[in-house]
């Protein structure tokens, strides 16, 4: 009888500690994956935001996409020289 109490214990335990390192490995992939996205937004705002100031500058801003570039600049910097 008490074998079979210390081999349910031992059982539940280990199930205790499966279930637990599953949540623990499942939270830690998911907040990763959250830092991840918040630092790609944060890339892609800095991006944007520099690319808007160099135009707003009137400096020419290059941009290639795939294999075509496409040169920026704001149209006030092209009113300013016509």
């Amino acid at each position: 009888m008490n074998r079979i109490k210390m081999k349910r214990r031992t059982i539940t335990i280990i199930a205790v500690l499966i279930l637990l390192t599953a949540s623990l490995v499942y939270l830690g992939i998911k907040s990763y994956n959250e830092m991840f996205q918040q630092g790609a937004q944060y890339g892609y705002e800095q991006t944007i935001i520099r690319i808007a100031n160099d135009a707003k500058n009137c400096t020419v801003v290059s941009l290639t996409i795939y294999e075509e570039t496409v040169e920026l600049v704001a149209v006030r910097c092209l009113q300013q020289t016509a």
